[in-house]
């Protein structure tokens, strides 16, 4: 190689290294730019994640809060309920002894001349379940058979609290106050040591304590003439 041609050879190096620099440079600031894109593209993505994140929070607590509120209500209701419930069944033991004292007082109050004493005799007894109820209860037992009777009147007389929920429980509301009003017969029952309820035999169904005291009037003449036999 001729020395006068280093110049040019040198050059043209500098030239070649020159722009593989310029090259390296617009590399660099691309990298850059991408990163900064980069960059700007997460940080609002995590910032609505973050303040998706808060608000989902605070409705939950808002929700969670308002769930504690209403099942505070839901107590506070099934509270008042089952303290009218027990003040209804005590109003209506108080009807009852009323009616049942009527009877020992005035028993021609629960007779009908035009008809045997024996009518509607089955659902006329103090205590007594019904057909379908008592077939719920004691599946295998005849309805008929007088040891069945009693066996459910001994079983009847034993029931607690806790027995009650869980009739209430597996066999629903309805039946649950169909047999409360069954205790409640056996109670006063055995109280006033009656058997049969008021009846009202033109309408063959028990007796309202208005009913019997309306009926008060048309017996006492007849009382009176006892008496003065």
């Amino acid at each position: 190689m001729e020395r006068e041609d280093m110049p040019s050879i040198l050059n043209e190096e500098l030239v070649r290294v020159n722009t593989k620099l310029k090259e390296l440079a617009e590399e660099v600031k691309i990298d850059k730019q991408s990163s900064s894109i980069s960059f700007l593209d997460r940080e609002p993505h995590k910032l609505q994640t973050d303040v998706r994140g808060t608000i989902l929070d605070d409705e939950m607590e808002k929700m969670t809060e308002k769930l504690k509120s209403l099942e505070a209500e839901v107590k506070q209701r099934d509270e008042k309920i089952t303290v009218l419930e027990e003040e209804l069944y005590m109003r209506d033991e108080e009807i009852l002894n009323a009616k049942v004292v009527l009877l020992k007082i005035y028993p021609q109050l629960n007779l009908d001349d035009n008809l045997d004493d024996e009518s509607d005799i089955d659902r006329r007894e103090m205590g007594l379940l019904n057909l379908e109820d008592f077939s719920v209860l004691f599946p295998s037992f005849s309805y008929d058979d007088e040891e069945a009777q009693m066996h459910y009147m001994q079983w009847a007389m034993s029931v607690d609290d806790e027995q009650l929920a869980q009739l209430r429980t597996d066999y629903g509301e309805n039946f649950y106050h169909r047999f409360r009003k069954v205790l409640l017969e056996i109670k006063v029952g055995l109280r006033h040591k009656v058997s049969l309820k008021p009846w009202n035999f033109s309408e063959r169904r028990e007796a309202t304590i208005w009913e019997l005291l309306l009926r008060i009037p048309d017996i006492a003449p007849i009382l009176q003439k006892r008496r003065e036999s």
